[in-house]
């Protein structure tokens, strides 16, 4: 309930869709350090390696496959998000990335890189689908971490 609360009301939520437990640590941080994109200068053109899809590498991150997440990305207005290979800054408006392509300024509510905060509409079902396909750490823990992100709908169903 708590986490609900600290999620809709922060500033920015600091994510970090890499490794495979959070021991992981924060990608391009000492011992984690990211690949860098290699750029080579012909004949007065900056060539720059493309860096793997953003989107694909969070959507297959065991991050985005844990439940506790799905509030920090449903509720958090503004993201930034920490992979192998870049980072991220997902918010309401729009999204940049380190590399030069732009994502999609919405993506579907989902376990995708940048869905949409806006809950209206969204139905307690497909919330409770999103949770069952995710992964917990404790089966006792599957109330609790639906049930703040079902209050925030109600919430926002009701104003």
């Amino acid at each position: 309930q708590n986490m609900t609360r600290i999620y809709s009301e922060a500033d920015v939520t600091v994510i970090v869709a890499a490794g495979d437990d959070p021991t992981y640590g924060l990608p391009g941080v000492f011992t984690c350090s990211r690949r860098t994109q290699k750029q080579v200068r012909l004949s007065g053109i900056t060539l720059i390696q493309v860096i793997c899809n953003l989107h694909r590498t969070i959507e297959k991150s065991t991050w985005s496959k844990r439940a506790w997440t799905y509030q920090e990305v449903a509720l958090s207005k503004r993201k930034l998000i920490f992979a192998d290979s870049q980072a991220a800054f997902p918010c309401e408006t729009d999204s940049c990335e380190e590399t030069c392509a732009r994502m999609p300024r919405r993506l579907p509510f989902s376990g995708t890189l940048c869905p949409s905060t806006n809950l209206q509409g969204t139905n307690e079902a497909s919330i409770l689908d999103v949770y069952m396909s995710r992964l917990l750490t404790y089966d006792s823990d599957a109330l609790n971490a639906c049930s703040g992100i079902l209050n925030s709908l109600e919430n926002k169903n009701h104003t």
